[in-house]
């Protein structure tokens, strides 16, 4: 059980990742490469998302090393489904019916792969 909380906060951090960079990168206006690169190094929320991937490239490490690759990239899939809900949540985007069943799909094969004997 632990080994799939580890998996949920890794697929957790990187969702919330990529929410504050998008966050960040509405703030950065269009420009030079070389100034915007600077913008977004100067920009709090990017800053962030980027801290956020750091904390789940850990978690993922640890949890990689304690379970197969198999299952745990399986579970980090439930990042897209955060990811979709994210999307709704802070960006107004909709929910198509194909993007509704996709995320079905995700949580569907999450739980059929979660069914296999795999060590806690």
């Amino acid at each position: 059980m632990i080994n799939f909380l580890i998996l949920l906060l890794t697929a957790a951090l990187n969702s919330l990742a990529s929410v504050l960079l998008k966050m960040g990168l509405r703030q950065i206006p269009e420009g030079p490469l070389g100034n915007w690169v600077l913008l977004c190094a100067q920009n709090l929320l990017i800053f962030g998302g980027v801290g956020c991937y750091v904390m789940s490239l850990i978690f993922w490490l640890w949890a990689l090393s304690r379970v197969e690759i198999g299952y745990g990239v399986s579970v980090l899939s439930l990042g897209y489904v955060f990811s979709v809900f994210a999307g709704i949540l802070f960006f107004k985007e909709t929910l198509s019916v194909w993007r509704f069943i996709g995320v079905i799909l995700i949580v569907g094969g999450i739980y059929c792969v979660s069914r296999t004997n795999v060590p806690s």
